[in-house]
């Protein structure tokens, strides 16, 4: 699909909680989550100073804006794909439109959800949309505030997630450049989808059942049995996302993977180099939906990624779905 990437940007909490700190309040021995989530630092957002879900976006939404050199009027299409919504009603890419002066513009807006692999859900129905024409210029919006939804008396999770917002711009390919969108697959296994739960904030245990407990409302994931699935599942989802691709990466320039963990980012490794990866688990922990776009990001900016990088932007999400697209820069 002649479709291109034409802006990123992200929006980082000013808070910084490090491992360490962490440590301490949790008791746990020094250099533990380093050595079992490769997690060193992540973004923790506050309320009280206006980072909430609908503004960070926005923040993020206008460097992206900015990197693409379009005005927000532009926009024929605003989408929030996230794990995590500001309020259940109404939905969340409106309040982002309103923030970005929009709110009597029309524009439409929806949210997708796919959890991790939101953002790459959203690039795909906004490929769509622009390959038929019906829609141009595409805003892509995410945020995470994890660290509202984490138990402590779970330190696995606890201290593997991180805050962060991240928005991407997608249009038509522009005269002269060769970025396109060149393959897209998401292999679902619901056999597998009771491994990563948030069980709460739905009719299972809606808020005002008497019965829904705390735990019900937190983060529950069960790392080993996800990771044994995955990668019995991988060679098979792989050859679906791009055939060959389990046998190897030569086809790619640069590898934009979701950050997992330091395990999971160490099993990826058999079929994902690292010397092609670009990572941002050790510096923001895993920021669920937000990974993608805010690694994908990272690679822009620091001049990893170049016009005419072929990618692999590659993930897995609660389902369990693992997924991939495959796109020239």
């Amino acid at each position: 699909m002649n479709v291109q990437i034409l802006g990123t940007g992200t929006y980082l909490p000013q808070k910084i909680r490090h491992s360490f700190d962490l440590e301490e309040e949790l008791g746990l021995p020094k250099g533990f989550i380093a050595k079992r989530n490769g997690v060193l630092s992540r973004r923790v957002a506050d309320p009280s100073k206006g980072e909430n879900t609908s503004q960070m976006c926005t923040w993020a939404a206008k460097k992206a804006l900015k990197a693409a050199a379009l005005s927000a009027e532009k926009l024929d299409l605003i989408l929030f794909a996230s794990a995590s919504p500001e309020q259940a009603i109404p939905d969340t890419s409106p309040l982002i439109q309103e923030k970005l002066g929009l709110g009597e513009s029309g524009i439409p807006c929806f949210s997708v959800h796919s959890t991790c692999l939101s953002f790459l859900t959203a690039l795909d129905v906004a490929s769509s949309f622009i390959a038929s024409r019906r829609y141009k210029n595409i805003l892509i919006t995410c945020c995470e505030m994890s660290s509202l939804s984490l138990n402590p008396a779970d330190p696995k999770t606890y201290t593997l997630f991180g805050d962060a917002a991240a928005a991407v711009v997608v249009g038509p390919t522009r005269d002269g450049s060769t970025s396109r969108i060149e393959r897209t697959h998401f292999s679902t296994f619901g056999t597998a989808a009771k491994l990563t739960e948030f069980p709460g904030c739905g009719t299972l245990h809606h808020p005002n059942n008497p019965d829904t407990k705390f735990e019900h409302n937190t983060f529950q994931m069960k790392g080993k049995e996800i990771l044994r699935y995955s990668l019995k599942k991988a060679p098979y989802a792989f050859e679906k996302i791009w055939p060959g691709l389990s046998d190897g990466v030569d086809d790619f320039d640069i590898i934009v993977p979701h950050q997992p963990s330091k395990v999971g980012m160490m099993a990826m490794s058999r079929f994902l180099p690292p010397e092609k990866t670009v990572e941002t688990l050790s510096e923001f922990g895993n920021c669920v939906s937000v990974s993608l776009p805010l690694t994908l990001d990272k690679a822009i900016r620091s001049g990893r990624l170049q016009r005419g990088h072929r990618v692999l932007m590659f993930g897995t999400g609660a389902g369990l779905t693992i997924a991939g697209t495959v796109f020239v820069y």
